[in-house]
Protein backbone atom coordinates (compact mmCIF):
# COMPACT_ATOMS: atom_id res chain seq x y z
CA UNK A 1 0.00 0.00 0.00
CA UNK A 2 1.40 3.40 -1.16
CA UNK A 3 1.14 6.14 1.22
CA UNK A 4 0.77 9.82 0.56
CA UNK A 5 0.67 12.96 2.04
CA UNK A 6 0.55 11.41 5.70
CA UNK A 7 -3.08 10.34 5.43
CA UNK A 8 -4.43 7.50 7.69
CA UNK A 9 -8.27 6.06 7.48
CA UNK A 10 -10.25 5.84 10.66
CA UNK A 11 -11.94 2.96 8.91
CA UNK A 12 -12.45 0.87 5.94
CA UNK A 13 -15.39 -1.40 4.68
CA UNK A 14 -16.92 -2.85 1.59
CA UNK A 15 -15.23 -5.22 -0.73
CA UNK A 16 -11.45 -6.57 0.07
CA UNK A 17 -8.87 -4.54 -1.34
CA UNK A 18 -6.93 -8.08 -2.26
CA UNK A 19 -10.12 -10.06 -3.61
CA UNK A 20 -9.95 -9.07 -7.18
CA UNK A 21 -7.03 -8.68 -9.88
CA UNK A 22 -5.21 -5.82 -9.88
CA UNK A 23 -7.31 -3.02 -11.87
CA UNK A 24 -6.41 -1.13 -14.91
CA UNK A 25 -7.96 1.82 -13.55
CA UNK A 26 -8.34 2.81 -9.58
CA UNK A 27 -10.48 5.96 -9.18
CA UNK A 28 -11.23 7.69 -6.31
CA UNK A 29 -14.21 9.79 -4.83
CA UNK A 30 -14.25 12.18 -2.23
CA UNK A 31 -17.08 13.28 -0.70
CA UNK A 32 -19.26 14.75 2.27
CA UNK A 33 -22.65 14.46 2.96
CA UNK A 34 -23.91 13.68 -0.67
CA UNK A 35 -24.48 10.37 -0.04
CA UNK A 36 -27.53 10.58 -3.27
CA UNK A 37 -24.61 11.89 -5.64
CA UNK A 38 -22.62 9.17 -4.65
CA UNK A 39 -24.67 6.93 -6.14
CA UNK A 40 -25.36 8.38 -9.36
CA UNK A 41 -21.81 9.12 -9.82
CA UNK A 42 -20.90 4.93 -9.15
CA UNK A 43 -23.75 4.09 -11.67
CA UNK A 44 -21.84 6.30 -14.27
CA UNK A 45 -18.56 5.20 -13.65
CA UNK A 46 -19.96 1.36 -13.65
CA UNK A 47 -21.26 2.13 -16.81
CA UNK A 48 -17.64 3.51 -18.58
CA UNK A 49 -15.91 1.78 -20.43
CA UNK A 50 -12.73 1.58 -18.54
CA UNK A 51 -12.17 -1.92 -18.34
CA UNK A 52 -11.19 -3.54 -15.02
CA UNK A 53 -12.23 -0.99 -12.34
CA UNK A 54 -11.69 -0.31 -8.43
CA UNK A 55 -13.99 2.42 -7.04
CA UNK A 56 -12.74 3.72 -3.83
CA UNK A 57 -15.34 6.49 -1.86
CA UNK A 58 -13.72 8.48 1.02
CA UNK A 59 -15.86 10.15 3.22
CA UNK A 60 -14.34 13.15 4.23
CA UNK A 61 -16.12 13.38 7.58
CA UNK A 62 -19.58 13.31 6.82
CA UNK A 63 -22.49 12.10 8.92
CA UNK A 64 -24.71 10.67 6.47
CA UNK A 65 -25.24 6.81 4.72
CA UNK A 66 -22.52 7.23 2.43
CA UNK A 67 -20.68 3.97 3.73
CA UNK A 68 -24.33 2.17 2.48
CA UNK A 69 -24.14 3.86 -1.01
CA UNK A 70 -20.68 2.67 -1.25
CA UNK A 71 -21.15 -0.62 -0.30
CA UNK A 72 -24.32 -0.79 -2.66
CA UNK A 73 -22.45 0.40 -5.25
CA UNK A 74 -19.72 -2.37 -5.17
CA UNK A 75 -16.90 0.44 -3.52
CA UNK A 76 -14.33 0.26 -1.36
CA UNK A 77 -15.73 2.80 1.21
CA UNK A 78 -12.52 4.85 3.63
CA UNK A 79 -13.42 7.41 5.80
CA UNK A 80 -11.67 10.27 7.78
CA UNK A 81 -11.86 12.88 10.03
CA UNK A 82 -13.05 15.85 7.94
CA UNK A 83 -9.46 17.80 6.36
CA UNK A 84 -11.01 18.31 2.60
CA UNK A 85 -10.89 16.90 -0.50
CA UNK A 86 -7.15 16.55 -1.19
CA UNK A 87 -6.53 14.71 1.91
CA UNK A 88 -9.42 12.12 1.14
CA UNK A 89 -7.75 11.81 -2.65
CA UNK A 90 -4.66 11.33 -1.40
CA UNK A 91 -6.04 8.68 1.65
CA UNK A 92 -8.37 6.48 -0.97
CA UNK A 93 -4.81 6.69 -3.61
CA UNK A 94 -2.61 5.26 -0.52
CA UNK A 95 -5.64 2.21 -0.49
CA UNK A 96 -5.41 1.62 -4.13
CA UNK A 97 -4.07 -0.94 -6.80
CA UNK A 98 -4.75 0.17 -10.16
CA UNK A 99 -2.31 0.92 -12.25
CA UNK A 100 -3.91 4.25 -13.39
CA UNK A 101 -5.66 6.26 -10.74
CA UNK A 102 -8.12 8.43 -11.41
CA UNK A 103 -10.31 11.08 -9.58
CA UNK A 104 -14.16 12.34 -9.30
CA UNK A 105 -15.86 14.32 -7.19
CA UNK A 106 -18.74 13.08 -6.25
CA UNK A 107 -21.48 15.47 -7.87
CA UNK A 108 -19.64 14.65 -11.44
CA UNK A 109 -20.26 11.70 -13.40
CA UNK A 110 -17.97 9.58 -16.16
CA UNK A 111 -19.52 8.91 -19.80
CA UNK A 112 -20.05 5.90 -21.01
CA UNK A 113 -17.34 6.28 -23.36
CA UNK A 114 -13.75 7.77 -23.27
CA UNK A 115 -11.68 6.41 -20.49
CA UNK A 116 -11.24 3.36 -22.30
CA UNK A 117 -9.69 5.61 -24.81
CA UNK A 118 -7.02 7.16 -22.21
CA UNK A 119 -6.35 3.93 -20.82
CA UNK A 120 -5.38 2.45 -24.29
CA UNK A 121 -3.42 5.55 -25.21
CA UNK A 122 -1.53 5.37 -21.91
CA UNK A 123 -1.00 1.52 -22.63
CA UNK A 124 0.65 2.68 -25.53
CA UNK A 125 2.74 5.94 -24.69
CA UNK A 126 4.25 4.39 -21.66
CA UNK A 127 6.23 8.23 -21.22
CA UNK A 128 3.12 10.14 -20.43
CA UNK A 129 2.73 10.81 -16.97
CA UNK A 130 -0.84 12.45 -17.55
CA UNK A 131 -2.97 12.15 -19.90
CA UNK A 132 -6.26 14.30 -20.04
CA UNK A 133 -9.16 15.16 -22.41
CA UNK A 134 -11.97 17.28 -22.41
CA UNK A 135 -14.99 18.23 -20.53
CA UNK A 136 -19.05 18.89 -21.10
CA UNK A 137 -19.25 21.51 -18.60
CA UNK A 138 -23.01 22.93 -17.19
CA UNK A 139 -26.37 21.64 -15.99
CA UNK A 140 -29.48 20.65 -17.61
CA UNK A 141 -31.15 24.55 -17.29
CA UNK A 142 -28.34 26.53 -19.00
CA UNK A 143 -26.90 23.22 -21.17
CA UNK A 144 -22.98 22.43 -21.43
CA UNK A 145 -20.37 23.88 -23.30
CA UNK A 146 -16.53 22.45 -23.88
CA UNK A 147 -14.42 23.00 -20.82
CA UNK A 148 -11.00 23.14 -22.44
CA UNK A 149 -12.38 25.67 -25.05
CA UNK A 150 -13.86 27.40 -22.43
CA UNK A 151 -11.38 27.87 -20.42
CA UNK A 152 -8.16 27.46 -22.73
CA UNK A 153 -10.26 28.80 -26.12
CA UNK A 154 -7.90 28.71 -29.42
CA UNK A 155 -4.64 29.87 -27.68
CA UNK A 156 -5.13 26.30 -26.05
CA UNK A 157 -5.57 24.80 -29.79
CA UNK A 158 -2.37 26.83 -30.65
CA UNK A 159 -0.05 25.48 -28.05
CA UNK A 160 2.90 23.89 -29.86
CA UNK A 161 2.90 20.17 -29.59
CA UNK A 162 4.46 16.90 -31.18
CA UNK A 163 1.40 14.71 -32.27
CA UNK A 164 1.20 10.48 -31.47
CA UNK A 165 -1.47 8.17 -32.79
CA UNK A 166 -4.84 8.00 -32.00
CA UNK A 167 -5.28 11.54 -31.58
CA UNK A 168 -2.53 12.22 -28.71
CA UNK A 169 -1.01 15.69 -28.06
CA UNK A 170 2.50 15.88 -26.08
CA UNK A 171 2.78 19.39 -25.57
CA UNK A 172 6.15 21.46 -24.99
CA UNK A 173 6.34 21.90 -21.93
CA UNK A 174 7.52 25.26 -21.38
CA UNK A 175 4.66 27.03 -23.50
CA UNK A 176 1.72 24.43 -21.52
CA UNK A 177 3.25 25.55 -18.58
CA UNK A 178 2.76 28.91 -19.01
CA UNK A 179 -1.02 28.70 -20.11
CA UNK A 180 -1.57 26.36 -17.16
CA UNK A 181 -0.22 28.93 -14.62
CA UNK A 182 -2.01 31.57 -16.16
CA UNK A 183 -5.66 29.87 -16.68
CA UNK A 184 -6.27 26.42 -15.71
CA UNK A 185 -7.22 24.27 -18.49
CA UNK A 186 -7.53 20.77 -17.08
CA UNK A 187 -10.56 19.02 -15.15
CA UNK A 188 -9.36 16.40 -12.90
CA UNK A 189 -12.71 14.42 -13.46
CA UNK A 190 -11.40 13.83 -17.58
CA UNK A 191 -7.77 12.71 -16.63
CA UNK A 192 -5.85 9.39 -15.85
CA UNK A 193 -2.36 9.59 -13.88
CA UNK A 194 0.23 6.94 -14.11
CA UNK A 195 0.10 5.84 -10.13
CA UNK A 196 4.28 6.01 -9.78
CA UNK A 197 4.29 9.67 -10.89
CA UNK A 198 1.35 10.49 -8.28
CA UNK A 199 3.79 8.92 -5.59
CA UNK A 200 6.86 10.60 -6.90
CA UNK A 201 5.15 14.40 -6.85
CA UNK A 202 3.59 13.51 -3.20
CA UNK A 203 -0.37 13.77 -4.50
CA UNK A 204 -2.36 16.39 -3.55
CA UNK A 205 -1.72 18.99 -1.18
CA UNK A 206 -3.90 18.57 1.89
CA UNK A 207 -3.29 22.30 2.87
CA UNK A 208 -5.15 23.47 0.02
CA UNK A 209 -8.92 22.58 -0.70
CA UNK A 210 -10.23 24.71 -3.77
CA UNK A 211 -6.75 25.08 -5.99
CA UNK A 212 -5.56 21.72 -4.83
CA UNK A 213 -5.89 20.17 -8.78
CA UNK A 214 -4.71 23.36 -10.01
CA UNK A 215 -1.43 22.93 -7.83
CA UNK A 216 -1.53 19.18 -8.63
CA UNK A 217 -1.54 20.18 -12.54
CA UNK A 218 1.48 22.64 -12.85
CA UNK A 219 3.63 20.43 -10.06
CA UNK A 220 2.77 17.47 -12.81
CA UNK A 221 3.54 19.56 -16.19
CA UNK A 222 6.61 20.47 -14.73
CA UNK A 223 7.41 17.12 -13.64
CA UNK A 224 6.69 14.92 -16.50
CA UNK A 225 4.91 14.77 -19.39
CA UNK A 226 1.34 15.61 -19.79
CA UNK A 227 -0.40 15.30 -22.96
CA UNK A 228 -4.03 15.64 -24.06
CA UNK A 229 -6.40 12.99 -26.20
CA UNK A 230 -8.39 14.67 -28.62
CA UNK A 231 -11.86 13.32 -28.80
CA UNK A 232 -15.28 13.36 -27.01
CA UNK A 233 -15.44 14.17 -23.39
CA UNK A 234 -14.85 11.78 -20.91
CA UNK A 235 -16.55 13.21 -17.73
CA UNK A 236 -19.49 15.38 -17.22
CA UNK A 237 -19.18 18.78 -14.36
CA UNK A 238 -21.58 19.80 -13.06
CA UNK A 239 -22.11 23.54 -12.40
CA UNK A 240 -24.09 24.86 -9.59
CA UNK A 241 -23.99 27.51 -6.79
CA UNK A 242 -22.68 25.00 -4.18
CA UNK A 243 -19.44 24.88 -5.43
CA UNK A 244 -16.23 25.63 -3.77
CA UNK A 245 -15.19 27.58 -6.59
CA UNK A 246 -18.13 29.81 -5.67
CA UNK A 247 -16.40 31.56 -2.77
CA UNK A 248 -13.91 34.07 -4.84
CA UNK A 249 -12.29 34.93 -1.24
CA UNK A 250 -11.11 31.47 -0.45
CA UNK A 251 -10.42 30.27 -3.96
CA UNK A 252 -8.37 34.04 -4.48
CA UNK A 253 -6.42 32.43 -0.87
CA UNK A 254 -6.23 28.84 -2.76
CA UNK A 255 -4.88 30.34 -5.65
CA UNK A 256 -2.07 32.42 -4.19
CA UNK A 257 -0.94 28.81 -1.98
CA UNK A 258 -0.95 26.89 -5.06
CA UNK A 259 1.25 29.52 -7.00
CA UNK A 260 3.55 29.49 -4.22
CA UNK A 261 3.55 25.67 -3.82
CA UNK A 262 4.60 25.43 -7.45
CA UNK A 263 7.52 27.97 -7.41
CA UNK A 264 8.95 25.85 -4.07
CA UNK A 265 8.41 22.58 -4.97
CA UNK A 266 8.81 22.28 -8.62
CA UNK A 267 11.95 22.34 -11.34
CA UNK A 268 10.94 25.65 -12.68
CA UNK A 269 13.54 27.56 -15.02
CA UNK A 270 14.05 31.14 -15.26
CA UNK A 271 11.25 32.06 -17.71
CA UNK A 272 8.47 29.75 -15.37
CA UNK A 273 9.37 30.81 -12.62
CA UNK A 274 9.31 34.97 -13.28
CA UNK A 275 6.39 33.80 -14.86
CA UNK A 276 5.19 32.14 -11.86
CA UNK A 277 5.96 35.26 -9.52
CA UNK A 278 4.29 37.80 -12.06
CA UNK A 279 0.93 35.59 -11.78
CA UNK A 280 1.43 35.59 -7.84
CA UNK A 281 1.72 39.14 -7.41
CA UNK A 282 -1.26 39.62 -9.60
CA UNK A 283 -3.20 36.93 -7.04
CA UNK A 284 -2.06 38.47 -4.30
CA UNK A 285 -2.88 42.36 -5.04
CA UNK A 286 -6.73 40.92 -6.57
CA UNK A 287 -7.16 39.46 -2.81
CA UNK A 288 -6.13 42.64 -1.40
CA UNK A 289 -8.81 44.26 -4.21
CA UNK A 290 -11.56 41.95 -2.67
CA UNK A 291 -10.95 43.80 0.59
CA UNK A 292 -10.34 47.33 -0.53
CA UNK A 293 -13.96 47.22 -2.72
CA UNK A 294 -15.71 45.84 0.68
CA UNK A 295 -14.08 48.75 2.75
CA UNK A 296 -12.36 46.55 4.81
CA UNK A 297 -8.83 48.02 5.57
CA UNK A 298 -7.86 45.90 7.99
CA UNK A 299 -8.07 42.53 6.11
CA UNK A 300 -6.39 44.59 3.38
CA UNK A 301 -3.24 45.16 5.00
CA UNK A 302 -3.18 42.05 6.39
CA UNK A 303 -3.17 40.84 2.76
CA UNK A 304 -0.46 42.67 1.43
CA UNK A 305 1.53 42.10 4.26
CA UNK A 306 0.98 38.37 2.55
CA UNK A 307 2.58 40.31 -0.48
CA UNK A 308 5.73 41.38 1.71
CA UNK A 309 6.65 37.50 3.09
CA UNK A 310 6.24 36.17 -0.53
CA UNK A 311 8.80 38.41 -2.34
CA UNK A 312 5.56 40.17 -3.73
CA UNK A 313 5.66 43.35 -2.33
CA UNK A 314 6.12 46.79 -4.85
CA UNK A 315 5.13 50.55 -5.48
CA UNK A 316 2.19 49.09 -6.04
CA UNK A 317 1.54 47.41 -3.17
CA UNK A 318 2.96 50.12 -0.75
CA UNK A 319 0.23 52.96 -2.27
CA UNK A 320 -2.50 50.81 -1.33
CA UNK A 321 -0.95 49.68 2.02
CA UNK A 322 -0.65 52.98 3.08
CA UNK A 323 -3.89 54.05 1.69
CA UNK A 324 -5.20 51.60 4.18
CA UNK A 325 -4.38 53.20 7.61
CA UNK A 326 -5.84 56.73 5.78
CA UNK A 327 -9.35 57.51 7.72
CA UNK A 328 -12.34 55.05 5.81
CA UNK A 329 -13.91 58.25 4.98
CA UNK A 330 -11.01 60.09 3.33
CA UNK A 331 -10.20 56.88 1.20
CA UNK A 332 -13.73 56.84 0.08
CA UNK A 333 -13.93 60.35 -1.08
CA UNK A 334 -10.56 59.71 -2.90
CA UNK A 335 -12.17 56.83 -4.98
CA UNK A 336 -15.21 59.36 -5.48
CA UNK A 337 -13.36 61.66 -7.04
CA UNK A 338 -11.25 59.41 -8.97
CA UNK A 339 -14.47 57.74 -10.46
CA UNK A 340 -15.63 61.06 -11.30
CA UNK A 341 -12.50 61.82 -13.57
CA UNK A 342 -12.65 58.74 -15.05
CA UNK A 343 -13.03 59.41 -18.78
CA UNK A 344 -17.01 58.31 -20.11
Amino acid sequence: MTRVGGAVALYSKGMSLAAAPEPDVSVIIPTYNRAGLVARCITSLRAADAGRLEIIVVDDGGNDDTDRVAREGGAVYLRQANAGPAAARNLGFAASRGRYVAFIDSDDEWMTTGVGRLVAQLDANPDIAVLFADTSMGNDDDGYASFVRTYGTERFFALPYASRPGGVRVFERRPFFLQLSTRNVMFLGSMLIRRAFFASIDGFDPELRGAADWDFFMRSTAAGVVAYSDGTAVSKYYKHDEGMSTNSDHMEEDFIKALDSVRRRSPLDAVERAHVDERLRAHVFGWAWLAYEKGDFRTMRTRLKWASRLGQFHAREAVFLAASYLPPSFVRALRRARHGAAPS
